[in-house]
């Protein structure tokens, strides 16, 4: 019987930056699922934050926050 590896994920906290609507985190999360190493993407629009968890062996922070950033939003990263 063959095991199958599960994927080791990691968790990125981002806080929008001059977010000024609630269709901004949904706008974001559309962007990310759409990209190759994405696995799920939460928001907390009340608290202007996005959740990613992404397999770090196809996409890294920095490649992240860049499809923000071409979404026309800026984020940084949250404290966890």
């Amino acid at each position: 019987m063959e095991k199958t590896r599960s994927k080791r994920l990691d968790r990125l906290k981002l806080r929008l930056v001059e977010a000024s609507c609630a269709t901004c985190a949904p706008a974001i999360r559309r962007q990310l699922e759409k990209v190759k190493g994405v696995e799920w993407v939460g928001a907390n629009p009340v608290l202007d934050l996005i959740f990613v968890d992404y397999d770090p062996d196809l996409i890294d922070t920095e490649e992240i926050l860049q499809v923000v950033k071409r979404s026309g939003y800026t984020a940084v990263r949250a404290s966890a």
